[in-house]
This record gives structure tokens, C-alpha cells and sequence, in this order.
């Protein structure tokens, strides 16, 4: 979470990277961090055929209102541009929209694929649990 506002207060590029020089400083090595970062090895929790399929606006609509609490997180992960979230954090009031509309951000910007497997892994990273892609299927 600090890491979180030391983006959002500074808008610096919170790459690995960035984030390990800043953190050499206070004894935290990369050893740490890469540690932090093992969620790319789990396995999918989504049909095969269904892992690169590029999102569409039903999915995020449900997927929107299942989240909630943690869009914010994951419009970060998603590389949306913190601008553009804080943005929508101000004209927003309702959380469903709010994350719908990061979502459908990060699916305009094409920065990274809209498609499920990038969305697992967001996701996964953020804390949320991707069994809810699954209940978008349906």
C-alpha cells in the first residue's frame, strides 16, 4: 500500500526496477520483491480456449461488479495511466462504474492486451480471486 501512494502522490513509474532502487536504500534487496512477484507461475484457472480471448464489454460489465473494492489496484496492475484512473475516481461516485470504466480504459489503451490471461494476472497480483473470470462466462 505505501508503494501504492508513492506512486499515486508522485506519479513515478513504479516499475520493479524503480522500486528496487528506492527499496535498496531502506535493506529491502530484489531477492524480496521477486518473491512478491511469483503469481505469474500459478496455474490458469480458465479453459484454454478462453485464456486469449480478447474481453468484451458484457465480460466487463461483470466482471466489473464483482470486484469493487480493489479496482483502483487494478487499473494500476493493468497499466492504466494514474492520471487517467484518478480521473475516473473523481467522476465516478459508484465503484461498479468506477471499475468498469479502468477496465474499458486499459481495453482502449491497448498497452496490454485486453484478454482474460492478462486480466487473471492482474488479478492475481492484486489479491482478487480469478475464479470470478469464470462466473463472466456464464
Amino acid at each position: 500500500m505505501i508503494c501504492f501512494k508513492w506512486m499515486l502522490q508522485g506519479g513515478y513509474d513504479a516499475t520493479f526496477r524503480n522500486l528496487t532502487k528506492a527499496l535498496n536504500r531502506v535493506a529491502i534487496n530484489a531477492d524480496i520483491l521477486k518473491s512478491v512477484n511469483k503469481s505469474e507461475h500459478r496455474e490458469s484457472c480458465l479453459p484454454s480456449i478462453m485464456q486469449d480471448k480478447q474481453l468484451e464489454n458484457g465480460h466487463l460489465k461483470k466482471i466489473s461488479s464483482m470486484i469493487a473494492e480493489k479496482h483502483v489496484h487494478l487499473g494500476v496492475e493493468l497499466k492504466v495511466p494514474l492520471s487517467r484512473i484518478e480521473q475516473i475516481l473523481t467522476e465516478d461516485r459508484d465503484v461498479h462504474i468506477q471499475c468498469l470504466e479502468i477496465m474499458k480504459q486499459w481495453r482502449r489503451r491497448k498497452v496490454l492486451r485486453a484478454t482474460f490471461r492478462n486480466l487473471e494476472k492482474a488479478c492475481i497480483c492484486v489479491g482478487i480471486n480469478p475464479d470470478i473470470l469464470n462466473q463472466s462466462l456464464k
